[in-house]
């Protein structure tokens, strides 16, 4: 998990990414 938040959609699908992003914004 923390991979995704360091690099959102690079590790998982862009979606995944996208909605981490969203979530912290």
């Amino acid at each position: 998990m923390i991979k995704k938040a360091i690099y959102p959609g690079s590790f998982d699908p862009f979606t995944l990414g996208h909605m981490d992003i969203a979530s912290r914004a």
